[in-house]
């Protein structure tokens, strides 16, 4: 509010002229934005035609008299601000440098710079962030109360830096979400996204902290856009939730460069990593093996169901999850259905499974060619007693498994009583025709109903299951 004001009081100390002149060339840079610093500088000594400098809160603006722009450079390609000398100040950008040798305000123009970056770009990595070099530190604003950019203003701010039109959906989307408290930015709900949108909403994402949930499901990536979306990502902090489902296509190449770099984010947090309907084959899932083994934040759910995954591409994820200590005791939900698992896969799945203290929910294997006996025997010993959800469907149970499947639902998940055998040999064989005869015995329900049911149970040396007030099924 103060530099605000400070700005207006600047404004009014120019001429009528530069004052008409500033504000045509913010409108014609399409900058929205209130401007922190105005002001006349002299580039060079001695030199009579002086320049207006302009900091908004997204670029700033070295203006000649005649109104035309000298240089122009937005705030993220800032690369330094120095001032050793009394007066002097140098800020340099990317693609140009300038030199005010005699500015009597030159901490005004300091502070402005760093608050209009700070306000929308606080969460910038600080590899990544300007250096400030000065005489007098004492006379630079504190900046740890400074009011963060809301939403729509870095994503504004970020169509300016990338020559994208703002688009009125997404800013009204973006207002409204913040406005709510809701963290969610489902982008996949506008339609068409240029590869421009995309980029840009991820980025909006990416340099604010308010963002927990990111989805792009069905928006599709092309494969030259996906090195600066791994770019991008590698820089999300606050990304609990990443939706990619349908979005990379044939893209095994781009999603491995993608894993690989969002291995290097160690601030990342995610919880919740969807890559379903992706063709990323065994060489994708051998990158985001990559990404499992080194991740530092348990990851709950992972859902990679048709992604043209084989035994290959299992095995390598199996092993990884194995190696980090935060799979095994985080991942609660874990969906592989419809991809190419068959005997190699399943021997990889089943030891991931039996021989580690799993806290895993819910499990989709589904459609994958499983050896549905080598799986439910390794979640008999290891994951039975958390499981809640299992999908076999899809896959061929023989006899073997079905023995097995039986075994674990008797003992393990504790069905009623009547469906326990008695007296009788403990085979699975046995277990199995046990089961069918006491489920073929009488049409009542074996687990009884609200009032009697459960209380008939068996005795002496025959399975029996008790019909009395039992419900029809």
């Amino acid at each position: 509010h103060t530099q605000h004001n400070m700005s207006q009081q600047q404004m009014a100390a120019l001429s009528a002229s530069d004052r008409k002149n500033v504000e045509s060339l913010l409108s014609q840079m399409g900058d929205t934005s209130k401007p922190l610093y105005v002001g006349r500088i002299e580039k060079y000594k001695h030199k009579t035609d002086k320049r207006v400098l302009i900091v908004t809160r997204n670029r700033l603006y070295c203006m000649k008299p005649s109104g035309k722009i000298a240089r122009s450079g937005h705030l993220l390609d800032l690369v330094s601000l120095s001032s050793t000398m009394a007066k002097d100040l140098e800020i340099t950008f990317k693609s140009f440098k300038i030199f005010i040798p005699m500015a009597d305000d030159n901490y005004d123009i300091l502070n402005a710079i760093r608050q209009a970056y700070e306000s929308n770009f606080s969460q910038v990595p600080s590899e990544l962030k300007y250096r400030v070099t000065v005489k007098h530190a004492n006379k630079l604003d504190s900046l740890n109360n400074l009011p963060k950019g809301v939403p729509v203003d870095v994503y504004r701010s970020l169509c300016l830096y990338r020559n994208t039109p703002s688009r009125e959906d997404i800013t009204w989307d973006l207002t409204h979400r913040h406005s709510q408290k809701l963290a969610l930015a489902h982008f996949d709900r506008f339609e068409p996204l240029t590869q421009a949108d995309i980029l840009v909403v991820l980025e909006t994402v990416a340099y604010i902290s308010f963002f927990t949930e990111v989805s792009l499901r069905g928006v599709r990536v092309e494969r030259d856009t996906w090195p600066e979306v791994t770019d991008i990502l590698k820089r999300a902090r606050g990304m609990t939730c990443l939706d990619l489902a349908g979005t990379i296509g044939s893209g095994a190449i781009g999603f491995s460069q993608f894993a690989n770099r969002l291995s290097e984010n160690t601030s990342l947090r995610l919880e919740r990593l969807h890559l379903e309907d992706n063709v990323l084959e065994d060489r994708g899932a051998t990158a985001l093996a990559g990404f499992l083994q080194h991740a530092r934040h348990p990851l709950r759910v992972l859902n990679i169901a048709r992604t043209a995954i084989t035994g290959k591409g299992m095995v390598a994820l199996a092993m990884a999850m194995s190696v980090n200590s935060k799979i095994v005791e985080g991942l609660q939900e874990f969906y592989v259905q419809g991809n190419k698992l068959g005997e190699d896969g399943s021997k990889a799945l089943a030891e991931w499974l039996v021989g580690h203290p799993l806290v895993l929910q819910r499990l989709d294997v589904s459609d994958t060619l499983l050896d549905v006996h080598v799986v439910v025997d390794a979640i008999s010993k290891g994951s039975s007693r958390t499981l809640e959800y299992i999908n076999l469907s899809g896959n061929s149970i023989e006899k073997e498994a079905a023995n097995a499947i039986i075994i674990w639902l008797r003992v393990l998940c504790g069905l009623p009583r009547q469906l326990l055998p008695r007296n009788v040999s403990r085979s699975p064989a046995n277990s199995f025709l046990a089961l069918q005869s006491s489920s073929s015995a009488s049409s009542s329900s074996p687990f009884g109903s609200g009032t009697g049911g459960g209380g008939g149970g068996a005795s002496g040396g025959d399975t029996t299951t008790s019909s009395a007030n039992t419900s029809q099924t």
